[in-house]
Parts: C-alpha cells; sequence; structure tokens
C-alpha cells in the first residue's frame, strides 16, 4: 500500500517532461526492478529555475521524480546538496519494505547533482 505522500504524486505528478537544453540531466536506474528516472535541470545565478522529470517504472518510482522535482524548483544547488540524507529519505514519508527502493533511486539522483559540482 503507498502511503499519501506518494498516492497524491502519483495520480497527479508534477513537471513531467524534458528541458532540452538542460544544465544538468541526472540519470538513475534500478537494475532489479528496473525502475528509470531522468532528471532536467536549468539554474540560473546558482539557483534551480526550472526542472522536469521522465519515469520509467513503478508507481512509487513515478512519485519519487515529482517529489523531488517539486523540492528542487527554487532552491539553491548549493543548499540541495548540503541538505542530509534523512532530509531525502523524508520526503517520501514512510514506505513499505518493496518501497524503500524509491530512497535509494532519490537518493542517487542528489549524490549526482552533488558530483557534478
Amino acid at each position: 500500500m503507498y502511503n499519501s505522500i506518494l498516492k497524491g504524486h502519483f495520480t497527479n505528478p508534477q513537471n513531467v517532461g524534458e528541458i532540452q537544453p538542460s544544465d544538468y540531466h541526472l540519470d538513475v536506474s534500478n537494475p532489479v526492478c528496473g525502475d528509470q528516472i531522468h532528471i532536467y535541470l536549468t539554474v540560473e545565478i546558482g539557483k534551480i529555475s526550472d526542472v522536469k522529470y521522465k519515469a520509467y517504472g513503478c508507481a512509487g518510482a513515478i512519485a519519487t521524480g515529482s517529489i523531488l522535482t517539486e523540492t528542487l524548483r527554487g532552491q539553491c544547488i548549493r543548499d540541495v546538496v548540503s541538505k542530509p540524507n534523512d532530509y531525502w529519505m523524508d520526503l517520501l514519508g514512510e514506505l513499505e519494505p518493496q518501497q524503500v527502493h524509491c530512497q535509494h533511486i532519490l537518493l542517487d539522483l542528489i549524490q549526482q547533482l552533488k558530483d557534478a559540482q
């Protein structure tokens, strides 16, 4: 069963699409379940001005992309990469054991953004 946070973002996903060209393009895939998320970011003066995503996979993966993009929009890159992992994991709410892979996907995306700095 999906929590209300995931359910809301799965049934009404935000920021779906691509940005071409983008300043950052992050890709994560989970070889176990096959989920894939692609994040596209544009940045102006150190702040995320636009963000879109495409997700292929389960409802949790689609919701994770929506939650992450909603959270990133308008934030300074410096602030995003300095937040602890717990902050990012808490965005998804309480997860069932089979949904924990969504946390890993989200953390992998944030790590890619850190590595790009």
